[in-house]
């Protein structure tokens, strides 16, 4: 069934992180296409994401932090503004491994770094952080 555009107020997505032509392909089908842009591309998926939010709607994306630039770059050539943007780190002290990016369909030039998430902590423990996300999931059922 066919939906109309623009009725979403929120759309999240965790779209394939790697480029089609990079990396090994996993001989699982389903698990090639989840992880690479072999069926859609990052553009492809912004797109359907601008597609379905209404005027103002937000989107969330979970990408790889060494392709920031270009996730950035491909929200803003398809209308969504990025305006929260925090760096996911494994441990404190490691590289970041991921951004987690809000965007706003034809929002406003604006963004906000937040601060980073960590996974664990310096004793290879989930941070605080993470114990509370857990928590607060655990808590809505």
């Amino acid at each position: 069934m066919a939906r109309p555009s623009a009725y979403a107020d929120w759309v999240v997505s965790n779209p394939p992180y790697g480029r089609s032509s990079s990396g090994r392909l996993n001989p699982k089908e389903e698990k090639a296409l989840a992880r690479h842009e072999i069926a859609a591309s990052l553009l492809d998926v912004l797109k359907a994401a601008r597609y379905f939010l209404k005027p103002r709607g937000r989107a969330a994306f979970i990408y790889p932090a060494r392709r920031t630039a270009g996730l950035i770059s491909a929200m803003r050539e398809t209308g969504l503004e990025p305006k929260r943007l925090q760096v996911v780190y494994s441990y404190p002290g490691d590289e970041g491994s991921f951004v987690l990016v809000e965007a706003v369909k034809d929002g406003g030039e604006e963004l906000k770094i937040l601060p980073p998430f960590f996974i664990y902590d310096q004793a290879r423990r989930y941070s605080p952080e993470m114990q509370r996300l857990y928590k607060d999931r655990a808590a809505k059922g």
